[in-house]
């Protein structure tokens, strides 16, 4: 890349996240603080200011948009005003001899509705496609004279998450999206087949994840369980006048990553950042929680979890490439007098690819062989040293002689001699570890469940389990772009083939 670096001079440091460039060359840019910048050969040529010396916004200027048909450029900003500026007047403006502030006037003033700042705008001839920080799309019809500012009708066309979506479920019995984001900490009920937003409620904090009733104890799936980044975790349910909550409350310190829902409803799961898992009672028709016991896992980053269907096991995945199952005690069998810290058997699962395993196995051949050519190249010394310096007669020197080719073709290669075979070299020794994004046991299955990882490779997948190992092989060992896999896995069948 070739250019000038802009130099802000006296102006303090600002980040820049919008700019356009102007008909006769000039480059007009955003700011922290709210103000136009006019940059000219890489220098600031003026600051643009409203009347009175307020900043063109009063917050970051997050948009900027240039429409060559009017010559008019849209600025957005944190404050939620959409302002209109006439190009040919922000190109005429020049700065004092010792300010460099110019005052504009804006040719027209939009507000959105309270509740966010500007995100993004599409200008499409008569309308605007607005999007703000609360995550709402709204269009916003342009009337016939651009200066009118009370001729701009704005309509609301989307209410949606504002942030990264860390739950979403889908309703058996209607056409309902229940979703929860972290951003927002918003959980919404959205009816995607007409589009339209049934009920949201907004908590305090930061949602982390969701799980949702069964079907088979709830039909309709109107009862969640929101855990957040604080360690509480909530119980709401879908009402008609909206979400109600009915229990709340905090097991760890650190972040929830992960809960899950026995088939029956009866068991509630919640496992935190700290691999530490707490296990509760649940009663499905009014959400009281019960607590029961926890335990730690000797595993780090845990992604996701699953109950058996049987609900004596719990399954948690972890990023670092292992699935662990922990047996749950039965209640007469646990002893909270003195703590909820229970000890709990538990059984590790690694998912390697095979050939890593190979690569390993290969190893330690090469490292015994190591071992034998050295062996061996001793006791041929040895040899060599007790051997008389003269031969007793012709016959006895051509056997001796005949004896040490033969030692010769028979001594192992040494390991610097052994070049590698194109099988032994393992295309994810860069990344070995085969990280475990999701997992579900299978619906009416205890030693079955469905795992999602992440990898280089192309291709089908397959399992197949060797002890505690889950190994994953693929038909193309060419590495390509980051994939997730969908394994299905079976604790007791030696194969299992991946959709």
């Amino acid at each position: 890349m070739q250019g000038q670096i802009g130099k802000f001079g006296a102006l303090e440091l600002s980040d820049v996240a919008a700019f356009v460039e102007m008909p006769d060359g000039k480059v007009l840019s955003g700011s922290e603080s709210g103000a136009l910048l006019i940059w000219d050969g890489g220098l600031i040529k003026a600051v643009l200011c409203r009347s009175g010396g307020a900043p063109c916004h009063a917050g970051a200027v997050q948009v900027l948009v240039h429409d060559t048909q009017t010559n008019y450029v849209l600025s957005g900003g944190d404050d939620g005003m959409l302002r209109l500026w006439d190009c040919n007047k922000l190109n005429d403006a020049e700065p004092g001899e010792n300010d460099i502030t110019c005052e504009v006037r804006p040719a027209a003033e939009v507000p959105l509705p309270a509740g966010g700042g500007v995100r993004g705008v599409l200008w499409d001839k008569r309308s605007w496609l607005v999007q703000d920080t609360s995550g709402a799309l709204h269009m916003v019809t342009l009337p016939i004279n651009l200066l009118d500012s009370k001729g701009y009708v704005i309509t609301k066309l989307l209410d949606l998450h504002s942030g990264a979506v860390h739950g979403a479920v889908t309703c058996s019995d209607r056409h309902v999206l229940i979703t929860v984001s972290a951003a927002d900490s918003r959980i919404r009920a959205f009816d995607y087949r007409f589009q339209q937003q049934q009920q949201a409620r907004q908590f305090q904090g930061h949602a982390s994840c969701m799980a949702i009733l069964p079907a088979g104890v709830d039909p309709q799936q109107c009862t969640a369980v929101i855990g957040f980044t604080d360690g509480i975790m909530r119980v709401v349910r879908l009402c008609a006048d909206g979400w109600i909550l009915l229990a709340a409350e905090k097991p760890h310190k650190v972040p929830i990553t992960c809960l899950a829902l026995s088939s029956d409803g009866s068991k509630l799961a919640a496992v935190a950042e700290n691999s530490r898992i707490f296990f509760f009672q649940f009663q499905p028709n009014d959400g009281t929680l019960t607590p029961q016991f926890s335990c730690k896992v000797p595993a780090s980053g845990p992604t996701s979890c699953s109950w058996s269907h049987d609900g004596r096991h719990l399954l948690v995945g972890f990023n670092t490439g292992v699935a662990i199952e922990v047996a749950v005690p039965g209640p007469a069998s646990i002893d909270t007098t003195r703590t909820y810290e229970q000890p709990a058997d538990t059984r590790t699962y690694t998912v390697q690819m095979p050939w890593q395993q190979k690569v390993r196995s290969t190893t330690s051949q090469r490292q015994q062989q190591q071992q034998l050519f050295q062996q061996q190249h001793l006791e041929q010394k040895q040899q060599e040293s007790e051997q008389p310096s003269r031969a007793a007669d012709g016959s006895e020197a051509a056997q001796i002689s005949t004896q040490a080719e033969k030692q010769q073709q028979q001594a192992p290669q040494s390991p610097a001699q052994m070049a590698p075979s194109e099988e032994d070299v393992d295309p994810f020794q860069k990344t070995p570890v085969l990280p475990i994004t999701w997992l579900q046991h299978k619906e009416g299955s205890s030693d079955r469940f469905m795992l999602w990882v992440g990898g280089s490779a192309a291709g089908q997948v397959r399992v197949n389990r060797s002890g505690n190992m889950l190994l994953i092989s693929t038909l193309d060992r060419v590495c390509h772009t980051f994939r997730c896999y969908a394994v299905c896995v079976s604790l007791h069948d030696q194969a299992r083939w991946v959709l």
